[in-house]
């Protein structure tokens, strides 16, 4: 069997020595072992994250929030600075070319009688004013532009602003909206839950290094490749599902996203798209998700070095796996944010409801 080299910070074991310098200079892990941080020149102009290689870069520019909010927020300054550029050269262009045109012109007739000389310097001062009108006219059109373009940015903030003031109203109407049914029926539906909730474990009681080491103990590649349909799966069997054989969270309408939890004091609580138990294990699922990201990522890096330019197919497979890794860290970064963890949501959903058929 060949040799292998041996990392004497961290050992790992590599195939060979080249592999075995890359991981040195670029592991992360290895690298905080050593009280090190990563020496790269490919950093995200947005969040300021490092990567190793420009391809790195580019595949996280696409995903990055920041870096697309600069990008849009740089190209409209650009294109208001050359608007600026723009009219401040033909402003000054006019005013060179009619100051020589009129000096010129006086120049010339110089010489002539007195009255034609008048005349002259009068149609000429006449022409003067209907430029410098219509510079007046090329300066109002440059302030309508960045006016327009003020007010855009203007009312585009206000529409998110409503936006986002809408749907927190709406979300506070919902959990606070009465149910609409008999008390016979309030009470069968609040008995069900309650034969389904767990009063001794709840979402409040858990710490967040439980909630933390509960994910690493069960989040996967494997989990990491299904996306949110695996996450949300991953989350009822290891958080949600309590040792007294029932739940913590369970949901009374699959198609609105109505959960219910009981609190530490144990009052029955509603989750509207289970929004508090989200935010809870949410930001730990991100930590993990982006170190196992890390550890693939490491490993199609050792298995790109190691191919020789005419594996043509086999770097088309790694090409195509990269592609596959921004999509699942796609879903992993996204799980709390409620425009774009529907399916994490509805995965949820299913896998903790309570009742099959009529909803509750």
């Amino acid at each position: 069997m060949a040799s292998r080299e041996q990392c004497e910070h961290c050992k790992s074991t590599f195939q060979n020595k080249t592999i075995l310098k890359t991981h040195i200079n670029t592991n992360k892990k290895c690298l905080a072992s050593r009280g090190l941080s990563l020496q790269t020149k490919f950093i995200c102009e947005g969040c300021n994250i490092m990567l190793i290689t420009v391809s790195h870069l580019h595949s996280h520019y696409e995903i990055c929030k920041e870096y697309i909010i600069s990008k849009l927020l740089q190209k409209h300054e650009k294109e208001l600075q050359e608007q600026r550029e723009y009219y401040e050269k033909r402003e000054k262009e006019q005013q060179d070319h009619y100051e020589k045109e009129l000096k010129d012109k006086i120049k010339h007739t110089k010489n002539t009688c007195d009255v034609q000389y008048k005349s002259l310097k009068d149609e000429y001062e006449l022409e003067l004013n209907e430029k410098e009108k219509q510079y007046e006219l090329l300066k109002l059109s440059f302030d309508h532009v960045q006016s327009n373009y003020n007010n855009l940015k203007e009312e585009y903030t206000v529409k998110i602003n409503k936006y986002e003031a809408i749907l927190e109203r709406l979300a506070m109407d919902a959990v606070n909206k009465p149910i609409s049914t008999t008390t016979t029926t309030n009470n069968t539906v609040n008995n069900i839950v309650r034969d389904h909730l767990s009063t001794v474990y709840t979402i409040d009681s858990l710490t967040d290094k439980q909630i933390e080491e509960r994910i690493r103990s069960c989040m996967t590649e494997k989990i990491f490749w299904e996306g949110q349909k695996g996450l949300a799966k991953m989350c009822v069997d290891s958080i949600v599902k309590t040792p007294d054989n029932k739940l913590m969270l369970c949901c009374t309408d699959t198609s609105r996203g109505k959960f219910k939890l009981f609190d530490v004091k144990g009052n029955l609580k509603e989750d509207i798209d289970a929004r508090l138990f989200t935010d809870r294990v949410g930001k730990y699922i991100k930590i993990v998700g982006n170190e196992i990201r890390e550890t693939i990522q490491e490993h199609i890096d050792n298995k790109s070095n190691m191919l020789e330019e005419k594996n043509g197919r086999e770097k088309d497979e790694l090409l195509h796996k990269m592609e596959q890794l921004g999509y699942a860290l796609f879903d992993v970064v996204n799980v709390d944010d409620y425009e774009r963890n529907k399916v994490f949501r509805s995965e949820l959903a299913v896998l903790s409801s309570v009742k099959r058929g009529d909803e509750i």
